[in-house]
Order: structure tokens, then C-alpha cells, then sequence
């Protein structure tokens, strides 16, 4: 008795939702939130918005639009697009719309074109795209087939391994390693175990910790300092440098502890700065040979004096 209950309710409820209809050329069943057409009479549309009405496979869900050509747009809709003798490609598309008729998702999948999926806000602003561009396409500068994803928001999130607000100053959150064949080319600054605000305005990458590497090269914006055997050079007397180092307790031109200590130094500067008293100490040292080899002759020829000296006693 009660299964006969059920089947009946069952079939009451089917007789509720499905009516058939011999008004509309293209329309096999239609309820109160359904609609199943025959999606083969798009092929015969000559106009974009005929061709989606024409193409409409299913509907579900309450009417939330009726267009100017007659189409009931329901919450949930699918079309089985027939390619025209015109413009119009041959695939499938379908939407979910909001109840005020706003589009909040899409999948199209065209039978010799690309294939598209998106999810927007109640705005209709983009939230989420992938697909992929032929190198037919008018955006696609190559000659693959390029598959993309985009969030194309401005500060938009993408986090992997954690929750979106896991680092909320931030775009991208990694939670484990992450490995890049190929070259990353940023045009903002670069922080490793430091946050960007911990950045100094005048640089361009921080890390916190050792740093090692098999070759380091620094360019310099400053001039090298060979202008030190320049003939016109004011090289320092050694009196000057031992009073500076007696006052100061460090080279001149050489930055003292302290300020290593407070401001750290700058590796290309620093290593300027030392290749200039290195050369420096090489015009003293060349000085003090001068002045060795001179005072070597003067030896030397006292000497023969002194022979000669002796020699004629």
C-alpha cells in the first residue's frame, strides 16, 4: 500500500513539472523550473541572440530573463550551439545567472576553437579565468596553442597549501617549496625571510641570513679608482695618514666600526674604497723603494770613496 503511495506521488509530481507543448517549434518538455529543447534548429539562426535561443538544450531553475527574441533565461542554462551558414560556431556553452539575471559562471567548449570556463561577482567582474588561446587568435603573439590562468583583479590571492589569509599583506602564499625552471623576472622588490615592509626604500632585495654562491658580480654606478696613479693625484704624506688614524682610529675614507655596525657597507663600494688605499700603499711603497735605491747608490759610492781613501794612505 505504501509503495503504491509513493509511486503515485511520483508520478503526480512528474505531471506537475513536464507539460508538453506544440506552440514552440524547438520545445520538447517545459515545467515550472525546466525547460529541454531541440537544439539543432540554432543551426538555422541568422541572428546571435536567435542562435542561442534556437540552441538551447536544457534549462533549470525559475525564469530570471526573457530576451527581446522570445528566449526564457532560467537559472541554469545549457546550450548545444549548431554551427550556421554565418559567423557562428558549432559547441557547447552553459551558465549559471544570479536572479537578477547576472551572469556568475560560464564554460564554453567550441568544436574547432577554444575552450573557456570563468566565474564573475554579482557585478559581473571577472573573479577567475582558464582556457586556452589558438595561434589564430588575435591575442596570442605565438605559434602554440597557450593555456592560461588568470585572476586579473589587481591584488587579487592565490594561496596553495593554506588559507587565503594566511599572509594577508600578500598575492601569492606558498605554504612548502616551490621549484621554477626557468627565469623570474619581477619588477618589484624581492624579500627572503623578511616581510616587504622590513625592505629598505633604496633597495631592491633583503635576506635575513648567509648568503653563498660560486660568483658575485657587482657593476658599479661609481668611478674605479685608478685615477690614484693619476700624475695630478693628491696622495696623502704618511704624516697626514698617521694623525687621521691617531684622531680616528681608522683609515680616512674608510668607514669606522660603528658605522659598519649601524649602517652595514655596500660591497661594490666597500671594495672600491679598499682597491684605492691598496694603490695607494703601492705609491708609498714605490716612493720607498725610490728613496731605498737612492740612499743604496749614495752607500755605495761612500764606500768606494772610503777605498780610495784607504788605498792611498
Amino acid at each position: 500500500m505504501e509503495k503504491s503511495k509513493v509511486i503515485l506521488k511520483m508520478l503526480i509530481l512528474l505531471t506537475s513539472l513536464t507539460s508538453v507543448s506544440q506552440n514552440t517549434s524547438n520545445i520538447i518538455g517545459k515545467g515550472g523550473v525546466f525547460e529541454a529543447l531541440d537544439a539543432q534548429l540554432s543551426g538555422t539562426a541568422t541572428d546571435w541572440k536567435e542562435w542561442f535561443k534556437y540552441g538551447k538544450a536544457l534549462s533549470l531553475g525559475k525564469v530570471v530573463e526573457t530576451t527581446e527574441v522570445g528566449e526564457e533565461v532560467r537559472r541554469f542554462n545549457f546550450y548545444d550551439l549548431y554551427k550556421t551558414s554565418s559567423t557562428f560556431p558549432s559547441g557547447s556553452f552553459f551558465n549559471i545567472k544570479d536572479a537578477n539575471s547576472k551572469e556568475r559562471m560560464h564554460f564554453s567548449a567550441w568544436d574547432d576553437s577554444e575552450t573557456r570556463f570563468a566565474i564573475f561577482t554579482k557585478d559581473k567582474k571577472e573573479i577567475f579565468k582558464t582556457g586556452n588561446l589558438l595561434p589564430s587568435h588575435k591575442d596570442n603573439p605565438t605559434n602554440e596553442d597557450i593555456h592560461f590562468v588568470h585572476l586579473i583583479k589587481p591584488k587579487s590571492k592565490l594561496s596553495i597549501g593554506t588559507w587565503v589569509m594566511y599572509k594577508p599583506n600578500h598575492e601569492l602564499t606558498v605554504r612548502g617549496s616551490g621549484w621554477f625552471e626557468e627565469d623570474i623576472i619581477t619588477e618589484s622588490k624581492i624579500g627572503i625571510g623578511v616581510d616587504s615592509s622590513d625592505i629598505p626604500t633604496d633597495f631592491e632585495l633583503a635576506v635575513k641570513g648567509d648568503i653563498i654562491c660560486e660568483e658575485l658580480k657587482v657593476k658599479l654606478a661609481t668611478k674605479w679608482p685608478d685615477y690614484v696613479f693619476d700624475k695630478n693625484y693628491n696622495l696623502p704624506s704618511l704624516e697626514e695618514v698617521a694623525r687621521h688614524i691617531k684622531e680616528k682610529k681608522h683609515l680616512k675614507g674608510v668607514p669606522s666600526a660603528e658605522e659598519v655596525e649601524k649602517e652595514g657597507v655596500y660591497l661594490g663600494e666597500i671594495n672600491s674604497v679598499l682597491l684605492k688605499k691598496i694603490e695607494e700603499l703601492t705609491l708609498y711603497t714605490l716612493k720607498q723603494e725610490k728613496r731605498l735605491n737612492s740612499q743604496e747608490q749614495v752607500i755605495k759610492e761612500l764606500k768606494e770613496m772610503l777605498i780610495d781613501i784607504k788605498n792611498n794612505e
